[in-house]
């Protein structure tokens, strides 16, 4: 019912969280791996940058080869967290997603892979609307609520398959990472409790302190692995200091 196509871009604590929302990173790096054998599948990087009262951030993404797979370059108000515009391109498949908003309308361009056709259609886009790119930044936003047992529900944009869907941000449970580390667990998830049994599990770890950061997700894999779509694994979030 649902692609892996969902989470691509996706691909980021109480009283500090609503004033920080990491806004001081510029740089963040990922890898893709495996939950159980930690092989690494992919690796990459985003970059964010302020353009007037917007976020820009271009992501880019590598094979073990170290050959870009796939890039993502999204734009949205700092303020309201509505995207602007984001484009999306898959360069294995030649997949590519081109969405642009203008009020209450959203003008969303698919093409599925290099051998098929593109199509656009002007989609509704309303108040409580919102994409992938800006998730981490919604649970920081709404942190105090989701974490007192309050989820936050919303219109999740799915391009590829022109509309939205009513998702929520829930919380899960207290986890320890790798080093010890104690994070804060939420899931993402449809509101629909029949569609939420067909999709994945989608899993945000965020590290708990003065400045919480997204550090790992946990969910199916943004490109095929091995010739298998849709594989659970693990994506793990760094941050360079310099």
């Amino acid at each position: 019912m649902f692609r892996n196509t969902l989470m691509l871009g996706c691909l980021l604590i109480a009283g500090w969280a609503h004033a920080y929302e990491m806004e001081d990173v510029k740089r963040m790096e990922f890898q893709i791996r495996d939950p159980q054998t930690r092989e690494i599948y992919f690796e990459g990087h985003e970059t964010s940058q302020e353009v007037g009262l917007q976020n820009r951030r271009q992501t880019f993404y590598y094979d073990a080869g170290k050959k870009e797979v796939y890039f993502e370059d999204a734009s949205f108000d700092k303020e309201s967290l509505r995207i602007q515009e984001c484009t999306t391109i898959n360069r294995q498949s030649g997949e590519e997603t081109i969405v642009k908003t203008e009020g209450d309308k959203a003008r969303v361009r698919f093409r599925p892979s290099r051998e098929k056709e593109a199509r656009e259609e002007i989609l509704p886009w309303g108040d409580r609307g919102f994409h992938t790119k800006v998730i981490s930044l919604l649970i920081l936003r709404n942190w105090e609520k989701i974490v007192g047992g309050e989820p936050y529900k919303f219109d999740l944009m799915l391009p590829f398959r022109f509309e939205s869907l009513g998702f929520q941000l829930v919380s899960n449970k207290r986890v320890k990472g790798e080093n010890g580390e104690e994070r804060e667990s939420f899931l993402l998830q449809p509101q629909n409790f029949i569609i939420r049994a067909f999709v994945p599990r989608m899993e945000f770890q965020f590290s708990v302190g003065p400045k919480p950061r997204l550090s790992l997700y946990k969910g199916p894999s943004p490109l095929p692995i091995k010739g298998t779509t849709n594989k659970m694994m693990e994506m793990q979030f760094n941050y360079p200091t310099s």
